[in-house]
């Protein structure tokens, strides 16, 4: 009887490394999390499971109480599965017989008869001690919380502190603060207006839920890989293969005529001070970029833009953290990653000194300066 266990939520042998245990909760916290599955009722209570499978395999501690749970079930399991002993031994039908004479008759029984032998042959019969029957068995050491070295105590409490910060922050969610709209900025988005609220929440709340799930019905529908079933590969060729240029964007409208944000796409990092210019200049393809916030456990696009072959797009009003830029070529679906670059603020008297940055795109054969290919399932 198998028993159920961490290591099933999590997809991975009982035997599995961290690197193994680490890279399988990525996956799946991609795969599952509630705001990449906002249709499925039960993407909540899966990324809990998910959550709490890892946070006792990533311990050592806990893992090893839970393999030592897995071993007891399983011997419980399998002795419960077991076919009943025969009864009845000599002992049992006959009362006045001690225990050292029903412990003898046994051995008798387990001895094999003496074999004729020849003249000038011979053969050797085991002796068996009845008295050895009664003697118990040598009690395995018991594991002892004390004889924990002081200094293993230190790296257990390092590793659970660092688990429970990673595991509290895949957890909460990047801040979503707004949907974007072409015509709030000359952007494209209404980042340039910060402090702006709706006069009435209940219809902002409402046509956000409507255009995320507008969204996530449009990116299904207008995918431009068509057959393929798989979530990510590293061969950039096999997707140029079933790869077809997508008519309309991944919200279900056409490509804007400009540099602009894709209306209805989920905004967040849109707190800040610091701005990001996108530079498209050197190449001869459109493409559909994302702003990714690089987090601990996995990372999540904060922005999304689309900027024609030749011209520059800048993203404002950035918050601070780590990102980087990931791109497609929309003429042939090559995808592509920037270097990761961070952006910092600090007050300064009365008003605050933020980070400018300016990312170049590079994607054209022979060109200098290569960009990172990427899979599908890392865009």
């Amino acid at each position: 009887m198998k028993i159920h266990s961490h290591y099933d939520n999590l997809k991975v042998s009982r035997d599995a490394p961290q690197e193994v245990i680490r890279a399988a909760y990525k996956t799946l916290s991609q795969k599952y999390h509630p705001d990449r599955r906002i249709d499925d009722p039960d993407a909540e209570r899966v990324m809990k499971i998910i959550n709490a499978s890892y946070a006792v395999l990533s311990d050592p501690v806990q893992r090893k109480e839970h393999d030592e749970w897995l071993a007891r079930k399983e011997r419980e399991a399998a002795a419960a599965a077991a076919p009943p002993r025969p009864a009845a031994s000599a002992a049992a039908s006959n009362p006045r017989q001690t225990d050292w004479q029903a412990a003898a008759a046994q051995a008798r029984r387990e001895v094999p008869p003496r074999a004729h032998t020849r003249p000038g042959s011979w053969t050797s019969q085991a002796r068996v001690d009845p008295r050895a029957a009664k003697r118990k068995p040598h009690a395995a050491p018991r594991f002892s919380l004390r004889k924990i070295s002081l200094r293993s105590w230190t790296v257990i409490g390092v590793c659970a502190f660092f688990g429970y910060v990673a595991i509290t922050e895949s957890m909460t969610p990047w801040p979503f603060t707004r949907n974007t709209s072409s015509s709030a900025s000359p952007y494209g988005s209404p980042y340039a207006s910060r402090g702006h609220a709706d006069a009435d929440g209940t219809v902002q709340q409402e046509g956000k839920r409507r255009a995320l799930a507008a969204m996530s019905s449009a990116q299904a529908a207008t995918s431009p890989w068509k057959n393929d079933v798989s979530v990510a590969t590293s061969d950039p060729s096999a997707a140029q293969v079933s790869y077809v240029r997508p008519t309309l964007a991944p919200n279900g409208l056409p490509w804007p005529a400009s540099a602009a944000y894709l209306d209805g796409m989920p905004v967040g990092a849109a707190d800040g001070h610091s701005s990001v210019t996108i530079d498209n200049t050197v190449n001869r393809f459109d493409v559909f970029g994302k702003l990714v916030y690089n987090a601990s456990v996995f990372d999540q696009p904060v922005r999304h833009f689309y900027i024609p072959a030749g011209k520059t797009f800048t993203l404002v009003d950035v918050a601070p953290g780590n990102y980087d830029v990931r791109y497609q070529n929309l003429d042939d679906g090559g995808l592509y990653k920037s270097q990761g670059f961070e952006l910092m603020e600090q007050a300064a008297g009365n008003s605050v000194d933020a980070t400018n940055v300016s990312i170049t795109l590079y994607a054209l054969p022979g060109s200098s300066v290569q960009p990172t290919t990427i899979g599908r399932g890392d865009f």
